[in-house]
């Protein structure tokens, strides 16, 4: 009985990560398309990038009430996988700048630093993972 009620409690918080993943995706798009088109309307521009943050925002609370609802051990390995996804984009970061100070590089859009930011992420879970097993 009990491995069917953890089963189910994780079954429940993937669906729930995956729909605020999608709710996040969905607002996103959403507010490109809208700026997409250049409206001249201070407020629907302002209502775009509402939209856009309270997504990701969505995604970010979304993402820490799954955390928390880990077990300590899962806590500790999702700690040490955003600590390194976090020090791998400063450097990535602080690489493109200096990159694009010296004419080595062009502008680097946010969102290509973001799923970087996004892939170490889960690279360093994975690995982190493998670590603590």
């Amino acid at each position: 009985m009990n491995d069917s009620r953890q089963q189910d409690t994780g079954l429940r918080a993937l669906k729930r990560a995956m729909l605020v993943i999608i709710a996040w995706a969905v607002s996103y798009v959403l507010a490109l398309q809208i700026l997409k088109h250049h409206p001249v309307s201070v407020w629907v521009r302002g209502g775009a990038v509402a939209l856009a943050v309270c997504g990701f925002l969505l995604w970010l609370v979304g993402s820490a009430k799954a955390i928390r609802a880990e077990n300590e051990f899962a806590r500790q390995m999702h700690l040490v996988a955003l600590a390194a996804a976090f020090g791998a984009t400063a450097v990535l970061v602080f690489v493109c700048d200096m990159l694009q100070r010296a004419g080595f590089v062009g502008y680097v859009s946010l969102m290509s630093i973001f799923m970087f930011m996004v892939g170490a992420w889960l690279l360093a879970l994975a690995l982190a993972s493998l670590y603590y097993r």
